[in-house]
């Protein structure tokens, strides 16, 4: 069979013209019609480049094609105007925030669909009847800001599978999802293939077990975009024990807590359900506690009450002062925070500037040294990430609270930057890390926080 719907041929590319550093070089890849294709490979090895290449995103808003093509459907998807690319591909980032431009998913529909030429008189019944069909019309007048991670991504999916483009292309889309919304999304997506079998998915990954049950054909990217497999089986991957020996925990059983909650109610805002509670949770010097719960039960609100931008009922003492009483920047002096879209919080143009005082030999054990002069918003949301943790890590707080550290990461960098923490814990740094990662957390966390009905409780957890 040929290759009918995207071909790759012989592409070079790089963020700048006169760099030695290619980002893919000399790469080729034919995608038929109709496969799930999931692309693996470590972080920094090309995938997210090459999905916004197939997307035209690149390098119409970045980089530099140095040579080859890329075609969907027989055509050049650079040459095509972004109008018309819709009946070609759409795309689904890593974070479904960068591409919304209303206010629900009812007016993104429509947005999307008026950008497509079609007649404004039917869109709302086009609309209601594609809600209907993937039982999703519950999220179509529910604004963005009070949907979970799952329900965002659900959203941003069902933008691109109504624009009935030839390919959809996935960058890490359960980046930020726990189980229960990551079957979800898989349901939603299924549910498109059954009923437009034609369509092709393609999926950037870094979990190949995602997949099981839907992909098609398995492709391992090496570096610059060496394809190093290619096939219908299905990958067996490393494991973070394959790179690091067991952790050794170093809190400090008698030291006095930095943190403390005592009966503590964090009320929601007037765009959030969800009303929190803690009792008698502690942070010592030395914790490292991973923080579980399905996404949107408040996680993130928690960390943003620790910052003093919510409020609490109750106590919550930081260094044995109430926390409501403590001055913002004062806060700010004692705990350091990376959210899940680190990009928001970066104030310098290169990678060496934001990193300061890091040196390079940190940037180099994150795999960053060759990206010290790119500017931070040409990284992938991989890269970013740990470019927001070293940021962190570097500085003198006694706190980091990270939101979701290792999402968008191969498994050797995810053990790379929980190596890093670790250590810092052998001086007394303390970390709370919020997860959905249940293997992660046993392996690395002395402590672990879950949520459940709104409540915050210590889960019992032997440490060896």
């Amino acid at each position: 069979m040929e290759c009918n719907t995207c071909l790759i041929d012989d592409v070079t590319f790089r963020y700048f013209e006169k760099s030695e550093r290619n980002i893919l070089e000399h790469f080729n890849l034919c995608i038929k019609e109709g496969e799930t294709v999931v692309i693996l490979g470590e972080s920094g090895c090309g995938k997210s480049t090459l999905a916004n290449l197939i997307s035209g995103l690149y390098p119409e808003n970045g980089g530099f094609l140095i040579n080859g093509s890329i075609k969907i459907d027989g055509v050049e998807i650079k040459d095509v105007p972004p109008k018309e690319r819709r009946e070609k591909v759409s795309m689904v980032f890593q974070n479904p925030d960068l591409q919304f431009c209303m206010g629900n998913l009812r007016g993104e529909l429509r947005f999307s669909l008026e950008n497509a030429s079609f007649d404004s008189e039917k869109m709302d019944m086009m609309i209601d009847s594609f809600a209907n069909e993937y039982s999703v019309p519950s999220l179509l007048e529910r604004p963005f800001q009070t949907l979970s991670g799952g329900e965002k991504q659900k959203a941003s999916l069902c933008c691109a599978m109504m624009l009935e483009s030839k390919v959809i292309v996935l960058d890490e889309p359960f980046a930020n999802l726990d189980k229960a919304s990551r079957d979800s999304f898989l349901a939603l997506l299924k549910e498109k293939r059954i009923k437009d079998p034609e369509t092709t998915i393609i999926a950037i990954d870094h979990r190949a077990e995602n997949w099981i049950g839907i992909a098609t054909r398995w492709i391992v990217l090496g570096e610059k975009g060496r394809i190093i497999s290619d096939g219908k089986e299905f990958p067996h991957l490393k494991t973070y024990g394959e790179y690091f020996a067991p952790v050794t925990h170093h809190s400090i059983p008698d030291a006095k807590s930095f943190l403390e909650f005592k009966n503590t109610l964090v009320k929601p805002g007037k765009r959030e359900k969800v009303i929190l509670e803690a009792t008698d949770l502690s942070v010592k010097p030395g914790d490292m506690i991973a923080f579980l719960g399905p996404s949107g039960s408040g996680k993130t609100t928690l960390f943003l009450t620790l910052l003093g931008t919510k409020p609490y009922e109750g106590s919550i003492t930081l260094d044995g002062k109430e926390l409501r009483k403590i001055k913002r920047k004062d806060i700010y002096k004692k705990l350091g925070v990376v959210f899940q879209n680190p990009s928001n919080q970066f104030i310098a143009s290169t990678v060496r500037e934001e990193a300061k005082p890091a040196d390079l030999e940190l940037l180099a054990s994150f795999g960053l040294a060759n990206y010290s002069r790119y500017s931070p918003y040409m990284l992938s949301q991989g890269q970013q990430r740990k470019l927001g943790v070293i940021s962190m890590i570097t500085c003198r707080q006694r706190l980091l609270l990270l939101d979701e550290p290792t999402y968008g990461q191969d498994t050797k960098a995810t053990a790379s930057i929980m190596k890093h923490l670790t250590e810092r814990t052998t001086k007394g740094l303390s970390v709370i890390f919020s997860t959905h990662d249940e293997a992660l957390a046993s392996l690395y966390a002395n402590k672990i926080w879950k949520i459940k009905n709104g409540r915050i409780y210590e889960e019992d957890k032997s440490i060896g």
